[in-house]
């Protein structure tokens, strides 16, 4: 564009309005944007339990809306023990913190119908406490654990391959008169009430034990300390299961 105009001395002068340069105008620096963070999800664990001690596994029940209400933050801990396929069946024991054992629980395959040793039944839902440690059997996600004597008491332990108790695993019936005879001969070994001890004495070594010896039960072997001592099919240097008045 062009302009005319007088100069101071009256001359015309032309002039363009490129020929005079605007003022630079700075804007304030501005940091470069930061990244966005993208969270990072835990991977979900492979498993139900939510801890793992030897061959123990804890599962955590769920609380109701009454306990919330009640004041309870967490739900209880149950511990369980795989002793694995027998019979056909999955069997499960449930166990003490220490290991020792409380009941089992037996699911066949397919798992439909679990059944305890006191003879309840309820159908299998991996939404139950033991239905979780069902599926947690059946994936092959856990230890085989055997019966193992402590100190005296009955515990529950990582089986030692190749474990006796897997050559063909009890019966249903069996699982629960193992059971049984552990904890009689627990009670005829370290009870301090005198009628409690004999009368425990007596359930194992006349009611127990007779049918778990026919059915080729022994506890123990030559040469191993009481503390390994284990209930497992009789081999040859086995020992017989044991009585106040020696093994028949």
């Amino acid at each position: 564009m062009l302009a005319s105009g007088c100069g101071s001395n009256g001359e015309q002068s032309d002039y363009q309005a490129s020929d005079y340069q605007l003022p630079r105008v700075y804007s304030a620096p501005t940091a470069a944007p930061s990244p966005m963070a993208i969270p990072i999800m835990p991977a979900r664990p492979s498993h139900n339990y939510e801890a793992k001690e030897g061959a123990l596994y804890s599962y955590v029940a769920a609380i109701s809306e009454d306990e919330r209400k009640a004041g309870k933050g967490a739900g209880d801990a149950l511990t369980y023990a795989y002793l694995g396929k027998q019979n056909g069946k999955h069997t499960l024991v449930r166990v003490t913190a220490d290991g020792r054992p409380i009941e089992t629980a037996l699911c066949g395959t397919p798992c439909r119908v679990i059944t305890f040793s006191n003879g309840s039944q309820i159908g299998f839902t991996e939404g139950s406490v033991i239905g979780a440690a069902f599926a947690d059997a059946m994936a092959g996600r856990l230890e085989i654990a055997e019966y193992r004597s402590d100190g005296g008491a009955t515990r529950i332990a990582k089986a030692s391959p190749p474990s006796t108790m897997t050559s063909r695993g009890p019966s249903e019936r069996e699982a629960g008169q193992l059971l049984r005879w552990l904890d009689a001969n627990d009670k005829c070994l370290w009870s301090t009430d005198q009628s409690e001890r004999d009368t425990a004495c007596s359930t194992r070594d006349d009611v127990l034990g007779p049918p778990l010896r026919s059915a080729g039960y022994c506890f123990g072997k030559q040469g191993e300390v009481p503390a390994d001592w284990n209930l497992h099919r009789c081999e040859g240097s086995s020992l017989a299961l044991p009585t106040l008045k020696g093994a028949p």
